[in-house]
């Protein structure tokens, strides 16, 4: 039995440090663009990723976008992210984070990030019901996007031109899809199949 539930450990630890190395939030920039990786963190429930971790400074108009699981946006149950994107990096709060019910609040009312007026048609892609597009419907402030899939692209605008990649990875329940288990439950997976193996080796001992 032993033998099984240190087996069963080992796989849980490796589970965890795959799952866990798999954060990669930075940003790359090729001379002309910058490609940022942007996920949540599963404890706070909110990522950052700055364009100095590159070594440039991307100078990005400031802005503000929803990922949304209902179709109205000024219904807070349907945002299920809030993007806070400043000239040097961008912020996530997920629903679940300490800081959502401001940053919502603050997209809403269209308040400056560090002192900037935020820039309306700042993000560009949004993919809205089956195709359609819509960027920042009403010329309004907010970029939507409806979270059907564990990872959204979105462009956002800098100074004098266009466009940088930001590629955001959310841990919340998308539409249509299914939850990836978290290390935890993993672990706890692979401790059940090795009890559950073990007792099958015995009972045809038996």
């Amino acid at each position: 039995m032993r033998k099984y539930v240190a087996v069963a450990l080992f796989v849980g630890i490796a589970l965890s440090m795959v799952a866990s190395n798999a954060r990669a939030d930075s940003c790359t920039f090729d001379g002309s663009n910058f490609s940022c990786g942007l996920s949540e963190d599963p404890i706070t429930h909110e990522g950052s990723v700055s364009s100095f971790d590159a070594g440039f400074d991307a100078g990005w108009l400031v802005g503000y976008s929803f990922l949304l699981d209902g179709s109205d946006p000024t219904v807070k149950a349907n945002v299920s992210d809030v993007i806070v994107i400043h000239s040097s990096h961008v912020d996530l709060f997920d629903e679940a984070s300490a800081n959502f019910d401001a940053m919502y609040n603050a997209a809403i009312g269209g308040l400056d990030i560090d002192g900037i007026p935020i820039a309306t048609g700042q993000v560009s892609g949004d993919i809205l019901f089956a195709g359609a597009r819509q960027f920042n419907p009403g010329s309004g402030p907010i970029g939507l996007f409806w979270e059907t899939t564990p990872t959204i692209d979105m462009s956002l605008f800098f100074v004098g031109g266009c466009c940088d990649a930001i590629h955001i990875t959310s841990d919340a329940d998308f539409v249509g899809t299914s939850a990836v288990p978290e290390p935890a439950t993993l672990t706890l997976l692979g401790i059940g199949g090795a009890v559950a193996a073990y007792r099958r080796r015995r009972h045809a001992r038996a």
